[in-house]
């Protein structure tokens, strides 16, 4: 299903988040669209860094974002819900002062447990 992002709530999406993501770099395929990928500890988190990397890919060209097909996958190691509780042990760990097993902890976690591709074109 295709849909335009409207230039509005492109620019609303760099307001709400605040933080940085992780993406691939943009590659053009053969028939002329873009694939992006974001990652992410949430599945909101993937997609606005793959959706904002559209609209700067666009923007360079001053064109809005059109989505050919978006999919988000959860690749961690671990379930979300054990992950999530991984990184609140971890964090009482450290707050216990115990850096050590904090880290410990911390690896059995992953901060880019999810990943949303993203198909696109310029228009």
């Amino acid at each position: 299903m295709r849909y335009i992002l409207s230039l509005m709530s492109c620019l609303g999406m760099f307001v709400l988040l605040g933080c940085a993501t992780n993406t691939s770099p943009i590659v053009r395929t053969a028939s002329g669209n873009y694939n992006v990928v974001g990652y992410g500890t949430t599945n909101q988190q993937s997609r606005n860094g793959a959706l904002n990397a559209a609209v700067r890919q666009c923007g360079k060209v001053n064109k809005q974002v059109t989505v050919i097909n978006e999919e988000t996958r959860y690749k961690g190691l671990v379930s979300p819900e054990v992950n999530k509780a991984v990184k609140v042990a971890s964090k009482v760990a450290k707050a216990a002062g115990k850096e050590e097993a904090s880290e410990t902890i911390s690896a059995a976690s992953s901060d880019e447990g999810f990943e949303t591709e993203v198909n696109f074109i310029c228009e």
